[in-house]
């Protein structure tokens, strides 16, 4: 049961973070591994 309340929740975080957010997080954790 509380797995599923954290998936829900962590749906929903997810659903309500803005799209260029996103985007800026994937763009950051692309620099970070072609660093690597």
């Amino acid at each position: 049961m509380a797995s599923n309340t954290l998936a829900l929740s962590s749906a929903l975080i997810l659903a309500r973070t803005p799209f260029f957010s996103r985007v800026r997080v994937t763009s950051v954790l692309s620099s970070i591994i072609s660093r690597a």
